[in-house]
């Protein structure tokens, strides 16, 4: 298992309810990777216990589906005894998310018209292929992501692929008769 050491910091890539994401080149490999950093606060009612326990469900869902092409890859996870946080190391989508493509692209048209902003239908087509894809891969494992939103599908080789990520609201089923009981999501 790795630790902070083995990573050094590019740049940040954004912040979420349950953590920061930072861009960090790998001392082992020279690769890129997304680091997810959770710290566990204790706050809205949960224990830090609890939070922690949320935090390793999303690393053994990323274990159990990241075999898939259109499910961002985890390399590593490890924990932080002093700074009380886990760090989820995974693949790092170089074309950012399509909540990013999908403001650029609404940016371009309202400054220079409908024609500028276009996706190509065979691209989107294939982006929603690619998600169906991932989602079929979760529901086989009796895995709901509970959070599919543009903010959480990431884009890999100039924007061709797509990848499901961000775990952390995943819920695992018993077995596939059952029904998710409680509605979650951002």
């Amino acid at each position: 298992p790795g630790n902070q050491r083995n990573y050094k910091r590019v740049r940040n890539l954004g912040r979420g309810a349950f953590g920061a994401v930072t861009a960090a080149k790998s001392l082992d490999d020279g690769k890129i990777y997304a680091i997810k950093a959770i710290a566990y606060r204790g706050t809205g009612g949960d224990t830090i216990d609890e939070d922690r326990q949320r935090a390793l469900k999303e690393v053994r869902a990323l274990r159990q589906l990241s075999d898939h092409p259109c499910v961002v890859g985890l390399r590593d996870a490890f924990e932080s005894t002093c700074t009380k946080k886990l760090f989820i190391v995974a693949e790092f989508c170089e074309s950012g998310s399509l909540h990013e493509r999908l403001k650029s692209a609404r940016r371009s048209v309202e400054r220079n018209g409908w024609d500028s902003g276009k996706l190509e239908p065979k691209l989107v087509s294939s982006w929603l292929f690619q998600l169906v894809s991932a989602v079929e891969h979760l529901h086989s494992r009796n895995v709901l992501h509970r959070d599919i939103k543009p903010a959480n599908i990431f884009m890999c080789a100039g924007a061709t692929q797509v990848k499901l990520g961000d775990f952390g609201l995943v819920g695992v089923l018993e077995n596939s008769m059952d029904i998710a009981r409680n509605h979650v999501g951002t």
